[in-house]
């Protein structure tokens, strides 16, 4: 199986050293017609082999012998489905002028019998080896038919039927078809391409054909007509040859609009060093309206960007969220030449920003000041609330010490409150009950203090009054 991409010695010096400036991306194409750009031309329309119109007798397999559903990343829509003995058939009705079947091929020779109206064609099939897997191998290529409804049939004939997995059915057809997908190979003549790219044919890619740049500037242009509500979407592979993960910065411009960066697939994040993924959706647009576009993509690093084929049509899925480009020191963009574009619906266009969301190129000096300032108020603020909140615990600790302070206190017992008790008669001494007081504080029970000597003899006075000696 080739891997991607693949860039012999002699190959790599020759597109890394360009004699000549990269010519400028073209936007129209004066007087060319391709199966994408003109109704009376001949459009390619893909059907997975899971469409419902193709009819299986009398039963197919989806699955292997292990439940395990058949398909890969590589093949069309990662699906496949195997007849089970010979004999069994696969039925598609359409219109058009040619057809064309794929499918992936193991193991050991087979064979088909395919068709068309009623005329039979045997098919054999050569296996590359008893172990090798063959994808996207065209198994029946019709000779050109009248412009009508034709019938294929296509019947296992060989004796192992697990070695043929129909994978998808191309037919051509005049004019655009509504509803279908069309399919324009990475080679077709609608798709143009500047030097530096290089080809890695293999049956890794659909239609065995594929296109690769690792040179900055590089750019390739599809040109094609849309339906309304019909994208296109960009197929290709994602590979990591050097262990360093490093993915492509390509651009991406819809006729007359600003170029901008297509993210990089998902499989580019987990993707091992020195392996290559097949058949990755690069880039879809949003529904466009009826119209002819011309779709420019630009290398902007020297990273592989690779170019499978394009599918047209509707409902491929979410549109890529496409950014500002990334400029860098090592990147390098070309700028589209613009020559008599054709006639677009703003809403076609992806627009670039307009100048007024255009950030300033110097840093915001204001903001900068603006965040200072507010940091340091909330500094403060919390500084003022930390000492208010130290303040409220220390006045609590201070009243509970003040509070142990006071319970722990014993009142002691006065001689002034003693001396009541030698006095029998009613006097400011003796309005105090002496069995009131206590050493172990007022109220409680003991005995009470002994009493105090008679104190010395005084003259009488008219206030207090002594015994008389």
């Amino acid at each position: 199986m080739g891997g991607f991409p693949s860039f012999p010695p002699t190959i790599l010096p020759r597109v890394l050293a360009l004699s000549s400036p990269l010519p400028s991306a073209p936007f129209s194409f004066a007087g060319r017609h391709s199966s994408a750009q003109s109704e009376d031309a001949m459009a390619v329309v893909i059907v997975d082999d899971r469409d419902p119109r193709i009819v299986y007798s009398p039963h197919w397999n989806i699955t292997d012998s292990k439940g395990n559903l058949l398909g890969r990343a590589p093949e069309y829509n990662s699906t496949t489905t195997r007849p089970t003995a010979a004999g069994d058939k696969a039925t598609f009705r359409f219109v058009g002028t040619a057809v064309s079947v794929f499918a992936t091929i193991s193991g050991s020779d087979t064979g088909v019998n395919v068709s068309i109206d009623g005329v039979v064609t045997p098919v054999p099939i050569h296996s590359r080896n008893q172990d090798g897997v063959r994808r996207h191998f065209p198994v029946f290529n019709s000779p050109p038919l009248t412009d009508g409804a034709h019938e294929l049939v296509i019947a296992h004939s060989g004796n192992n039927p697990g070695t043929f997995n129909l994978d998808y059915i191309t037919f051509q057809s005049s004019g655009l078809p509504i509803g279908e997908t069309r399919f324009i190979d990475g080679d077709d003549p609608s798709v143009t391409y500047s030097a530096g790219w290089t080809t890695n044919n293999t049956d890794s890619f659909f239609q065995q054909t594929s296109r690769a740049s690792i040179v900055p500037g590089s750019w390739a242009a599809v040109t094609f007509t849309a339906l309304t509500s019909d994208q296109l979407s960009l197929r290709g592979p994602v590979s990591n040859p050097g262990g360093i993960q490093a993915s492509a910065q390509v651009l991406a411009a819809v006729n007359s609009a600003a170029p901008l960066a297509i993210p990089p697939p998902p499989s580019s994040a987990i993707l091992p060093g020195g392996e290559t993924s097949f058949n990755n959706v690069l880039y879809t647009t949003k529904p466009l309206d009826a119209g002819t576009y011309t779709i420019n993509f630009t290398q902007t690093t020297d990273a592989p960007f690779g170019i499978d084929y394009f599918l047209v049509g509707p409902n491929l899925g979410a549109a890529s969220q496409l950014r500002a480009p990334v400029v860098t020191s090592s990147s390098a963009t070309v700028s589209p030449a613009v020559s008599s574009p054709p006639p677009v619906a703003a809403s076609d266009a992806l627009t670039a920003p307009s100048p007024s969301s255009t950030p300033p190129s110097g840093p915001p000096i204001a903001a900068i000041a603006g965040g200072i300032a507010g940091g340091l108020v909330v500094l403060l603020l919390l500084a003022l609330a930390g000492f208010f909140l130290w303040r409220r615990q220390r006045r609590r600790e201070i009243e509970r010490e003040i509070q142990t302070h006071e319970s722990s206190f014993t009142p002691a017992v006065t001689r002034w409150a003693g001396k009541a008790v030698a006095y029998p008669r009613d006097s400011m001494a003796t309005l105090t009950d002496a069995s009131t007081f206590n050493p172990y504080g007022m109220g409680a029970p003991g005995s009470a203090p002994e009493k105090s000597p008679p104190p010395p003899t005084r003259p009488k006075s008219g206030y207090l009054y002594y015994p008389d000696s």
